[in-house]
This record gives C-alpha cells, structure tokens and sequence, in this order.
C-alpha cells in the first residue's frame, strides 16, 4: 500500500519536508484505518494527495476538498483527519539571527528564513527539542543522538557528538552544548581553545544554558559555572542567565548581576526576579510579580515604550527590541521600530510562547500554529508556515 502513496503525482511534488512526513509519519495513520476497512484502496490514495493540507494543519480545506471531490466522506471517518492534524501541530519553538525553526507534535522540524541558515535541514521524524544560533540550529532526537544544520562558515557545525544519550541541546552565538544523560557535557562550534579547556568535565551536571559567547551549567550539587576564556562559580538559587553582544546579565538568588561596565546603566540589583533576557546592549527582567525591568543602552531607542502593567509571564529579547507574553496569550513589543521589527506584530490572544531573532519575532499560539512578524530585509519571514 506504501506504493500507492508514492504513485502519488501530488505526493511526488511535494516539497521534500512535506515528503517525509507524509509517507513515514501520517502513514502509520493510514496504515491503521486501511486495516481496519474505513478506507479503500481508491480513497487511501486520494486522501494521501491531499496531505498537504494536513502537514499545513488546515483541517476545513481537507473537509472542504474532501467534499468537493466527491471523495466517500462516510467511509473517511472524520477522527483520522483530526488525528493527523492534530500530529502536524507545533509544540516548540526557536529563533536563530535570521532564521526561525518549530517542532511538531509528530517529531518533524519546519525552518523558514534566510537560505544560508537552513542548509541541511533533516528531514526525518522523532525529534524532541530544538535550539538556535546566530546562522544554525541543532535538534535532539528520543535516542538522544543531535542532528546540526544551517551555516558553517565559521566553523558553528564542526565536531558535534556523534553518540547517544543526550538529554538537553543550548546554542550560543556560534558554539553548542549538549548534556548527556550521565551528567557530562559536550561543546563544539567556533570556540576558543580557553572556552573548550573551561568546560566543567566529570559527571552530575543536571542543567545548561548559552549567552552569545559564554555558557553555564548547573550542578547537582547547586553550584553554578559560567565560563569562556574565563570562569566564574556561585552557588544556585534559582539561577539562570542572558547574554547580549557585550554583556551578560546573571539572575540568581532572585538578584541581578549584569557583567559589563559598559552596558548596567540602571541595571537592578534586587526584586524577586524570576527569569531575565538580553539584546545586543540591553537587558529586560520578569519580576515574579509579573512587571517588566529594563536596562542598559537606549541609544537605538532598546527601552522605548517600556510597559508597566503586572500581567507578563514570559520575555524575550532581539538585537534592539523585547517581546513580553502576559497572562491572557497577548503579546507586547517595545524597543526599537526603525528596522520594522514591531511591524505585522499578532494582536490576538491565545499564545503560549515567544521567541526574538536579531530584527524578527516568532510566537507559538495555543491551537498548534506559528506567527512570525518583523524585519525581513535577510529573507528571516520567507517560507513561514502561515
């Protein structure tokens, strides 16, 4: 029956992302209800054309098409299509410099922007986390092997672990972490030969994180590492960090430490905060009251229109503008407008996560779909999935 599907004219056009999915995830589907007799040969095959649709997560026209194709709608029993809709729904995302990557439900990756970062990208199924740099991306399958695509010039791809086991994947500007299940850690990409000798070894490492150029990981033991040509240690209480282009702003104990002289203009010392983000040369901070703190550079007007309401949960940050998500899924952008970077932002509810490239934004919505809006001078909107 799989070469039915193949036959396809319209499976056989289809982009090769599409491909993929269409015959080794959806497939499984078919495969199951054409066992069971609610489908035939002749309404397998038609119903396979249209998967496109379905990859596209565009339930109404697959009922529609179905219907206007005189396609045996009683024996197409209507839980199947709302069974591979509900696989081709995004349930992560990330934001590289230009580029923007999502995860579906069914472990395929979607990448839409510029051409140079999407290089490579895998086409396979059963991935379960993604992470972005500057021009690549990496991805951890459930085996727990990394796949790595998108720009290598500066040698961001070169060397990546080849084994098994890895639980969590960071990138940085142009390097990568992994953490393997044994509580090792794993660097590679454009690093300096400080920041590879830095690079805490041994076991019992239970978290990681990325700036632009430094890294952190979290031990079991509650001590915390940052490091690139240098390091610095603290103990854990309730850490985690942002790095911008030159600075790098730390939360931990609820308390910010920015490291930079250049760039703390203003910057809090105290006040309950619970994550924190960095653009270029500034840097926001989420309070657990849900309020907004700001600081660093305005030159490129980062702080401008800076909200002050008390209803955020999540931020994110781009080169010279920040995204807030508060409590009802709406989103709020301030900072610089001068590359459109506000520009197409959603104005309805319902989102559940957010994402800044260097002049682009993305977010996730509730129902599975992905909006992306800003600049898109370096082709960083061209190919979203909307």
């Amino acid at each position: 029956m799989d070469k039915l599907i193949e036959d396809s004219d319209v499976i056989k056009n289809l982009p090769e992302n599409m491909k993929i999915t269409a015959l080794n995830v959806n497939f499984e589907l078919l495969t199951d209800y054409y066992n069971n007799k609610y489908i035939d040969d002749d309404n397998l095959l038609k119903l396979a054309e249209y998967m496109n649709y379905l990859i596209c997560g565009e339930l109404e026209k697959v009922l529609i098409t179905i219907k206007q194709r005189n396609i045996n709608y009683d024996m197409l029993n209507s839980d199947l299509i709302r069974e591979i809709s509900e696989l081709n729904k995004f349930i992560k995302i990330a934001c590289g410099g230009y580029h923007s990557v999502a995860l579906r439900r069914d472990g395929t990756i979607v990448t839409w922007g510029n051409n140079n970062q999407r290089k490579d990208i895998p086409l396979d199924n059963g991935y379960v986390s993604i992470a972005c740099g500057e021009d690549h991306s990496i991805a951890l399958r459930k085996d727990g092997t990394i796949v790595t695509w998108g720009d290598n010039f500066l040698t961001q791809r070169d060397n990546p672990p080849t084994d098994s086991g890895y639980i969590k994947i960071a990138c940085g500007k142009d390097h990568s972490l992994a953490l393997h299940k044994n509580g090792n850690i794993a660097i590679w990409g454009r690093c300096t030969q400080p920041q590879k000798d830095n690079t805490p070894k041994g076991d019992g490492y239970v978290d990681i994180a990325c700036g632009y150029y430094y890294s952190a990981a979290i031990h079991k033991n509650g001590t915390v590492i940052i490091w690139d040509d240098d390091i610095y240690e603290m103990d854990n209480m309730g850490f985690s960090f942002a790095e911008g282009s030159y600075h790098l702003a730390i939360l931990n104990d609820s308390n910010i430490k920015t490291l930079s002289d250049d760039y703390i203009k203003d910057s809090p010392d105290t006040g309950n905060f619970v994550s924190v983000a960095s653009g270029s040369y500034h840097s926001i901070a989420l309070k657990s009251d849900g309020t907004v703190v700001t600081w660093g550079d305005d030159s490129q007007l980062q702080r401008e229109d800076h909200p002050v309401t008390n209803e955020f949960v999540a931020i994110s940050c781009g080169n010279f503008h920040s995204v807030g998500l508060n409590k009802n899924g709406n989103i709020v952008m301030w900072g610089s407008d001068i590359c459109d970077q506000r520009y197409g932002c959603p104005t309805t509810d319902g989102y559940i996560a957010i994402a800044c490239g260097d002049y682009h934004s993305i977010a996730l919505h509730k129902n599975g779909s992905v909006a992306t809006w800003g600049n898109n001078t370096y082709f960083q909107l061209y190919d979203s999935p909307i």
